[in-house]
This record gives C-alpha cells, sequence and structure tokens, in this order.
C-alpha cells in the first residue's frame, strides 16, 4: 500500500477474501449535508469493493467523496470474507 498527502492506493494478491475496500481516514473542510452545509474535522473515505486480482485501486480525500480540502491520516485495506 502506499500512502500520500491527499490519499492512498493499494495492489492486493488474493489471499482468501471475497471483497476488499480501501479504507482511508482524513481530517479537514468536507460537506456533511444538503448544500451549503460544511464541516471541519474527521471523516473517511472508500474505494469500490474490489476483488484481488493485482490491479492498483485507489481512494483519496477529496475528488469523488465529500472532502474539499483536506489531509489523509491513515489507510488500510479492509477484508470480507465470505
Amino acid at each position: 500500500m502506499q500512502r500520500d498527502m491527499f490519499g492512498a492506493s493499494a495492489t492486493c494478491q488474493p489471499d482468501g477474501g471475497s471483497n476488499y475496500v480501501l479504507h482511508v481516514d482524513c481530517v479537514g473542510l468536507y460537506a456533511s449535508g444538503p448544500f451549503p452545509m460544511y464541516t471541519i474535522g474527521p471523516y473517511y473515505s472508500l474505494s469500490y469493493p474490489f476483488t484481488p486480482e493485482g490491479q492498483r485501486v485507489t481512494a483519496g480525500c477529496t475528488g469523488m467523496g465529500p472532502g474539499i480540502v483536506a489531509v489523509a491520516t491513515n489507510a488500510y485495506v479492509e477484508v470480507y470474507r465470505g
């Protein structure tokens, strides 16, 4: 896994899990409800569920999620076995 100031990426190999999600903890300014509600504080961003086929998956604190201006504080891959 690689993490930078604004998000993270991971490349996973098969290890028995059925679905994987990249979880990124963020802190900053984000949309917390209907426009124009904004909050400053912690929140998280998730990648789409994926199966481990050696492909790179990325999740960021800004862009497709609620974040406006934020930095990544932690990142990890959640493994779901099913």
